[in-house]
């Protein structure tokens, strides 16, 4: 079966001024296109994602692009290479100045008959100034490695995601300044997958986001990668990763993620966002049950609004169709800073019983309203 993929950009307001919305898809001249990262300036968008090949072997690459405020395409461009991938799914990319950006990813490296994680610095028009790669501290017995967090820290950038040994996959954490790589340390155990998603940091406190076999896990590190704190979900429910979080002056800490049950063998799971004070006790837990229980249920991005409550998006899984007909939803939500449900909206842009839809970066605008980016499959 031909899968097509789509583009979306979705702006919305949050006050009743007037404001610019639009909800536009984009092929960009590319058989497959997903935009995953956004970064927003007073005078336009620019966005990062990924391109594939419709012929085998399929290869990825690196999508730029930048978008007037009404969502039109003003220029893209693309990195791509016969024998290697570029894969930008999770980190979000970074901006230094008007003229320069960071984005980091990994790739596979069929040349080299290796797996790397990157880091490219580009100009304003996605032209390639310097690029470094790093390897799994496993090297050479184990080449996996994924980038999945990515973070500005100092003059530098943490990079953090999974890698593989001969048990399990476990979590990375790497520090990377003026090209050159300053740590690398390993997280998690032996026993379970422990992948790290996310990286914050706020008053020079560096906060890392996880998950340990089935509990959500947050820990913090110091400027050298050592571990201070750790925090894990109860092992009696089964949690998602930390998928974001907002980091607040007191030093409490809102963690969007998952929360689910056991069904005869599969898990399903319903979105939940919960906030922890600064001696990691859980002040309030909000699950949005909302009758959409599935595997792929989840917030995966979360960000303050302009009246200190929380804006959340990520994917809902809908199996309410007809048999063998499944849809994932985007997702909007919004909670108060206690956790009360103020409104919730799933989203279909393809309306058909097997579409696929998800949230992966939104950004605030400087008119009050959310830009959000992420993919549309029909």
């Amino acid at each position: 079966m031909k899968y097509f993929f789509a583009i979306l950009i979705i702006t919305f307001c949050l006050s009743l001024e007037g404001q610019t919305t639009f909800n536009k898809r984009y092929h960009l001249d590319h058989p497959a296109v997903i935009l995953t990262s956004l970064h927003v300036t007073d005078s336009c968008y620019y966005s990062t994602g990924i391109i594939a090949d419709s012929i085998p072997p399929y290869n990825t690459g690196l999508l730029f692009s930048k978008f007037d405020l009404s969502g039109q395409p003003l220029f893209i461009n693309t990195l791509t290479h016969t024998q290697k991938t570029y894969e930008v799914w999770r980190p979000k990319i970074k901006s230094t100045s008007d003229e320069e950006f960071v984005v980091a990813g990994y790739s596979i490296n069929y040349q080299l008959g290796r797996q790397e994680a990157f880091l490219l610095k580009l100009n304003a028009f996605g032209d390639t100034i310097s690029s470094n790669t790093f390897l799994s501290p496993y090297f050479p017995n184990q080449d996996f490695i994924r980038t999945i967090g990515f973070h500005s820290f100092n003059g530098g950038y943490l990079l953090g995601g999974n890698v593989a040994n001969d048990v399990s996959n476990n979590g990375f954490v790497l520090y990377a300044k003026n090209d050159s790589v300053l740590w690398k340390k390993v997280y998690g155990s032996n026993s379970y997958s422990d992948p790290v998603y996310k990286i914050s940091s706020k008053l020079k406190k560096i906060i890392i986001g996880g998950k340990q076999d089935r509990r959500c896990w947050l820990f913090q590190i110091d400027s050298l990668g050592n571990k201070e704190w750790e925090y894990r979900t109860p092992f009696s429910a089964y949690y998602g990763p930390a998928y974001d979080m907002v980091l607040e002056e007191d030093g409490s800490i809102i963690v969007s993620s998952k929360v689910g049950e056991d069904y005869s063998g599969q898990i399903r799971y319903d979105a939940c966002v919960f906030k922890l004070d600064s001696n990691r006790n859980k002040v309030w837990e909000t699950v949005f049950d909302e009758g959409l229980t599935s595997t792929v249920y989840h917030f995966s991005n979360i960000m303050e609004s302009n009246d200190k409550g929380y804006i959340l998006a990520g994917q809902v899984g809908d199996t309410t169709f007809l048999p063998g007909e499944y849809i994932r939803r985007g997702l909007i939500a919004k909670v108060s800073n206690q956790g009360e449900k103020i409104w919730y909206r799933p989203y279909e842009i393809i309306p058909t019983g097997a579409g696929r839809h998800e949230v992966f970066d939104m950004k605030p605008t400087p008119d009050g309203g959310i830009l959000l980016c992420g993919e549309a499959r029909d």
